[in-house]
């Protein structure tokens, strides 16, 4: 917990410049002199001002506008719902700085928003490094671990550090950093890092502190909160029917936010809901098969996709002059009824979902939406709104209308060099099929690319306090912290033994440097 906060903090003032925290000072670029290092990074008197000295500027260093959209970057990024504190106020673009990071700040910096921040604030073969050594602590730090992936950690973070001692200065190296070889082997030994880090033990401090009514008797206070707790969780437990704290959800709890309004649905809309739900209700999948081999009957030279087609255009009509077999079908047949109702926002999969107008006036961002398809393709896009619907006589359906982004590989969607999945906000895909079930979401958050105006980075993240119950031996199961969505993350596993490679060491774009006086070279 201490080492990623402090490297985190390492790494931030270094890049930032903070001087009287950053890791490249001048008593770095002497310590480089006095090695003979990395000449090209030594200081050196300057030719056109007398009594100075020029400080080359080092691959790592960013100009203004690079500080400034690095910043930028973390200030408009909207988090969902749970997901960390709001890291936006504690950053000043204009005085080009982070200020009153806690510990978790920088837990969720350095594995999910750094990466964002550098992709476009560095050149890539530096930002790339950083963003490898983020990567590791985000698979460090994943609920379940197995040990093929601590294995492979324990491999790749050797050349992550040796990638970075080919950037950053010697003097960047502190005990903090060189702690890190060891977190994998420690994750092996005691499980995972949840268990041993001093969050838990720093939460519970934080209720001791909190039984603490006078300040004059703060051992009597913590003995007698401590009874207190004891006794109502022993009563708790013989109490039936009511809610406690034992029996409370934590975070989450599924049900809606805020109350019902009457929702009426046009025709189109009610008829999109009517094909979704016949297109994704089991008792239906017997008739869409048959439906299906007629056509092809009927047709034996259309392709698949005009198959689909014809069967999206005409198989309500073809259920409707069906005979119906039962109440539930015939509910079913009819189609949803316009009186419905809707809602701003929802608590399912254990996700706050709410609508993109709810969100205009958030700090928070939780309509991101994606889905996975027939064929494991996974769409993005944004949720409009919330709408329960009803069939007959059948329990209502709680059904998600959201706007699709085109995910077309190329135009649509696309990967970057830092393997980011991005989409294209401003194309959008499926008008005709807007809506999906409510328990087929999942939450994504997107951060706006500074670079390219009509392009979001799509971020994944799971929950807190859910967890993934299997029924297989759990020795099986690997990954653990994304879902079904793991497979399309950002991981380490292709890092290449490649640190033989020249590296540049000066910043050319920046120009020849920063002058100084020349009595700090005289610095002890």
């Amino acid at each position: 917990m201490h080492v990623e906060k402090n490297i985190c903090e390492s790494i931030l003032n270094t890049l930032l410049q903070k001087d009287e925290k950053s890791k490249d000072n001048i008593k770095a670029r002497l310590d480089m002199q006095t090695l003979k290092i990395r000449v090209h990074l030594h200081p050196k008197p300057s030719k056109k001002v007398a009594g100075k000295v020029v400080i080359p500027h080092a691959s790592y260093n960013m100009s203004k506008e690079e500080k400034k959209r690095f910043l930028q970057v973390l200030k408009d990024l909207k988090l969902p719902h749970g997901f960390s504190s709001n890291i936006s106020k504690l950053v000043h673009v204009q005085g080009l700085k982070i200020v009153g990071l806690k510990s978790h700040d920088c837990h969720v910096l350095m594995q999910q928003l750094l990466p964002l921040a550098l992709r476009r604030s560095m050149s890539k073969p530096v930002a790339k490094v950083p963003i490898e050594f983020c990567i590791f602590f985000r698979e460090l730090c994943t609920k379940v671990l197995d040990m093929k992936t601590l294995e492979r950690l324990e491999r790749v973070i050797p050349i992550v550090l040796c990638k970075l001692e080919k950037i950053f200065p010697p003097a960047f190296f502190d005990v903090m950093i060189h702690l890190v070889i060891h977190l994998a082997t420690e994750a092996k030994l005691v499980g995972p890092v949840q268990y041993k880090w001093m969050y838990t033990i720093e939460r519970y401090l934080l209720t001791l502190k909190n039984y603490i009514c006078n300040g004059n008797r703060p051992e009597g206070s913590i003995a007698e909160g401590y009874l207190m707790e004891e006794v109502t969780t022993f009563c708790a437990r013989y109490i039936d029917g009511v809610e406690t704290k034992l029996n409370r959800p934590v975070c989450y709890d599924e049900g809606p936010i805020g109350v019902a309004v009457s929702y009426f649905i046009l025709a189109e809309e009610a008829y999109q809901v009517h094909r979704f739900v016949l297109f994704n209700c089991e008792k239906t999948h017997p008739y869409l098969i048959e439906h299906k081999n007629v056509l092809k009957r009927q047709h034996p030279l259309w392709s698949e996709h005009q198959v689909q087609q014809e069967q999206h255009t005409n198989f309500i009509n073809n259920e409707r002059q069906r005979a119906p077999l039962g109440e539930e079908l015939i509910s079913l047949a009819r189609g949803p009824k316009h009186d419905s109702y809707s809602y701003k926002g929802f608590f399912v999969n254990g996700y706050k979902f709410e609508t993109t107008n709810t969100d205009k006036t958030r700090v928070t961002q939780n309509s991101g939406i994606a889905t996975i398809g027939e064929v494991d393709n996974v769409y993005y896009g944004i949720l409009m709104s919330i709408i329960e619907v009803y069939f007959g006589t059948l329990p209502p359906m709680l059904l998600f209308k959201c706007h699709w982004y085109n995910t077309k590989h190329g135009s649509g969607s696309r990967i970057d060099e830092f393997d980011f999945t991005m989409v294209n906000t401003t194309l959008q895909s499926f008008e005709d099929e807007p809506f999906i079930y409510s328990f087929q979401a999942q939450q994504v958050f997107y951060s706006k690319d500074p670079v390219m105006s009509n392009r979001s980075v799509v971020c994944r993240w799971k929950p807190r306090d859910t967890y993934e119950i299997s029924s297989v031996d759990v020795n099986v199961i690997v990954q653990g912290d994304e879902a079904s969505l793991q497979d399309q993350d950002v991981g380490i596993r292709d890092v290449k033994d490649n640190i033989e490679e020249d590296v540049t060491w000066v910043c050319k774009e920046l120009g020849v440097g920063v002058r100084v006086d020349e009595d700090v070279l005289n610095l002890n």
